[in-house]
Parts: C-alpha cells; sequence; structure tokens
C-alpha cells in the first residue's frame, strides 16, 4: 500500500511540507477529521493540522500537532473541524528537524460527522424546518450560526423578535461592565496581543474585521482577578424556564475559568455554569439553562489563571425568555 511521507535526509532544516485539501464543503457542529501518523525517528520534527478560513486564505489556525519520537507503529489522530461555512481547507505540515533521522509518515485520511442535517419527513414542535428540508432545534435558531446551511434559521424575519442578541459589532448592547470587579472585559477585532491564546478572528463574521470581548490575562492582572458582564433587571422567565447561549475560546495553558452567575430578586448571586481550563484553539458554543420565578439578573464572569497566556474570549450572546 501507499503513503505519503517527508524525508528526514531532504530539504532545509527545521523546514516544513505542506499538504492542502482543495476547498470543502459546509460542515456540521460534529465534524471530525481522522488519520494515521507514522513518526519513529530519533529526531522527528513536528506535524500540524491547520485549518485555512475560507474567507481569507492568509488566516491559518493550528488544530493539532504532535512532535518527536511517538513509536514504531502507526497511530490514530482524532481532530475536532466543527462548523466552518463552505470553501475552508485543511492543510497538513510536516516540519523536519536538525536531523536525518526524522521521517513523518501520513496515511488514511478521512473526515467523520461532517455532513449537514439531512432532509426530514416533518419536524416536532421544539423545531424549525430548514428551506433545504432538515429540521434544527429551537434553541439552535438565531445562535448566529447557519445550522441549516441555507440561513433559514438565521434569516431577518427570524431573528427581529429576539432583542438580547449581541455579537459585540456596535459596542456591548445591553450588556454592562459591573463596577465592582478588578478590571473589565475589552472589546477587540483581530488576534489579541499574546501569542498562543485568544483568536484571531471572531466567530460571527470568521474575520479580523468582527469584533468580539475578551479577558486580558497579561500584567497587571494577577491570578484570580474577574471582569464581570451584567445585564439589568430581567423579568420572571416562563415556566419552561429561558437559555443564554454564547460562543467562547479558551486556549493557552493559563486559562481560568468562564462562568455564569444568577442573581434572582431578595436572593445572593449564585452559579449556575463554568468552564475551567484550555478547552480547543476555536469557537465553541455553550447553552445554559435559566429558570427564574422572579425577576433577576444575569452575570458573565471572566477569570484570570496562573499565567499571561490566558486569554477568555466571547462572542455572539443570544438571551431568550421561554
Amino acid at each position: 500500500g501507499h503513503f505519503m511521507y517527508l524525508e528526514g535526509a531532504s530539504g532545509l532544516f527545521v523546514n516544513p511540507a505542506t499538504m492542502q485539501t482543495p476547498a470543502l464543503g459546509a460542515t456540521g457542529l460534529a465534524c471530525q477529521l481522522n488519520f494515521w501518523y507514522h513518526m519513529n525517528g530519533a529526531q522527528s520534527g513536528t506535524l500540524a493540522v491547520n485549518l485555512v478560513n475560507a474567507a481569507d486564505a492568509t488566516d491559518t489556525r493550528q488544530l493539532w500537532a504532535v512532535s518527536g519520537r511517538q513509536g514504531d507503529q502507526w497511530n490514530s489522530a482524532i481532530v475536532s473541524i466543527g462548523e466552518h461555512p463552505a470553501g475552508y481547507k485543511i492543510l497538513f505540515e510536516a516540519t523536519r528537524s536538525f536531523s536525518v533521522q526524522g521521517d513523518i509518515a501520513l496515511d488514511d485520511i478521512n473526515f467523520i460527522n461532517c455532513e449537514l442535517p439531512p432532509p426530514e419527513d416533518s419536524c416536532t414542535a421544539d423545531q424549525l424546518r430548514c428551506t433545504r428540508g432538515s429540521c434544527v432545534g429551537l434553541d439552535r435558531v438565531c445562535d448566529y450560526t447557519d445550522d441549516c446551511g441555507d440561513g433559514t434559521d438565521e434569516a431577518p424575519n427570524q431573528c427581529a423578535n429576539i432583542p438580547d442578541r449581541c455579537d459585540f459589532q456596535n459596542g456591548i448592547c445591553r450588556w454592562t461592565q459591573f463596577g465592582g470587579d478588578n478590571f473589565s472585559w475589552s472589546r477587540r477585532a483581530g488576534c489579541t496581543p499574546t501569542g498562543n491564546t485568544g483568536p484571531c478572528r471572531d466567530h460571527t463574521s470568521n474575520t479580523d474585521a468582527g469584533y468580539y470581548v475578551y479577558v486580558e490575562a497579561s500584567s497587571p492582572r494577577q491570578d484570580g482577578d474577574i471582569a464581570r458582564l451584567e445585564t439589568g433587571s430581567l423579568p420572571a422567565t416562563s415556566t419552561d424556564g429561558g437559555c443564554l447561549s454564547f460562543w467562547y475560546h479558551m486556549f493557552g495553558p493559563h486559562i481560568g475559568s468562564l462562568s455564569v452567575h444568577m442573581q434572582q430578586e431578595g436572593q445572593t448571586k449564585a452559579m449556575v455554569s463554568i468552564l475551567q481550563g484550555t478547552q480547543a484553539n476555536e469557537w465553541k458554543q455553550a447553552h445554559v439553562s435559566i429558570m427564574a420565578p422572579v425577576g433577576y439578573r444575569l452575570f458573565i464572569e471572566g477569570t484570570v489563571g496562573p499565567g499571561y497566556v490566558g486569554d477568555i474570549s466571547l462572542d455572539d450572546v443570544v438571551f431568550t425568555s421561554s
């Protein structure tokens, strides 16, 4: 059988060899890339998987990497691709070390669970029918992601009746900076200042021109410092409860935590959800159920971790009260 490989005795030292897919179609949230690799040289270099942005070919981000000797066997890797619009590409990059004993081989590349939802005969009461015939849950409607694949779930007529949506393009909407915390969330487009943490584009537009908000972990911030966003007073939810959804980026060795708190009238603030530590070098979505029989306020808190490589970012926040 055949495979692809990087010859450790050829090319310049610390020089990459790349292999890129053609432009790929739109993918669903569960999309993964599976492949097998072999790195048994005493001085093996690095094998990396990068994603090339559909909107900007110069915007490339690393999804996965491994370096050094991995043993005299084929190893399997599964890399999360997630949801992307059509046009993105996958780039394999193998970089040789300073030695000739560093061949890197690659075989059996395939994509798993990347298809969009298939057409259905009918949708349930808690689903929206897409123009293409598929069904998506109502909790995914107007969440700044084209889950249908044809734009039905993000159409303006669908989203006009949801006032509590914020993509941070023109400010922080109905959220406010809490006055009693250590510092504030910052609104930004492009990469955060510190390398190897934070996104380089927003979630909404998937470009470096789009805005998001983030917690900057660099000095003078200290471990445990908190930045809070809060709502004003909100009315009681329906008996079915409400839902807060948002997209977050938490990548880096010093990531602290991102938490959601609720304070009902006459009560102390209580945590309802928390994410801790590094998650992935990509935007991921969270859904938080909110149940409040009386008026209340919501808080989103970013807590700094033990070092400066720990920026926490937030985008596309949506709240529905029923």
